[in-house]
């Protein structure tokens, strides 16, 4: 999960707590449920299908950066076998294209992570809408006072898991 959206879950996290003390102590039990996003971003289908794309996108990429590594290994290794051959000229003309090599190598590389993760982004960013939409219906519709993201360990014994509720809807919608 990224930072921003743990931070986020943090606070949302600790804004229901927070709710929950605050609530007078007449009012009636409140209703909590939970809802491991974590989980939901990983087993629904349409999360897997994201993830499915990421991973080809990924290895393409790999490869084009393996392909190009081999490059610079081989032009180093030929400049190291006849660098004692080689005229100071054609020695600095062999060791600039060694670092242009290894600059446009580098900058594949940061351009390539960049792509990765704004098509994670925007993969994500229209299920963890589905998900809030229907954790909202959820709370809604099962008269739930708060319905908070975790990711963390709950007790057996809590019965407000709302997880598997969550992921059989985002399937649902996704078909």
């Amino acid at each position: 999960m990224q930072p921003v959206m743990k931070t986020l879950l943090g606070h949302l996290v600790m804004l229901a707590l927070t709710a929950c003390l605050a609530a007078p102590a007449t009012q009636a039990q409140s209703k909590i449920g939970f809802v491991n996003i974590d989980s939901v971003l990983v087993a629904s289908v349409e999360a897997q299908a994201g993830n499915e794309k990421l991973a080809e996108m990924s290895k393409s990429f790999e490869t084009e950066f393996g392909q190009m590594q081999e490059e610079l290994q081989k032009k180093f290794e030929d400049y190291q076998n006849k660098q004692s051959l080689l005229s100071e000229t054609a020695r600095q003309q062999r060791e600039q294209e060694i670092g242009d090599l290894q600059v446009r190598l580098q900058q594949y590389a940061e351009e390539k992570q960049r792509e990765v993760t704004m098509t994670e982004q925007g993969i994500r960013a229209p299920i963890v809408e589905k998900v809030r939409d229907i954790i909202a219906d959820l709370g809604k519709t099962n008269k739930y006072d708060i319905i908070i993201p975790v990711a963390l360990y709950v007790s057996d014994g809590f019965t407000g898991d709302l997880t598997v509720e969550v992921i059989t809807r985002l399937n649902a919608a996704y078909k």
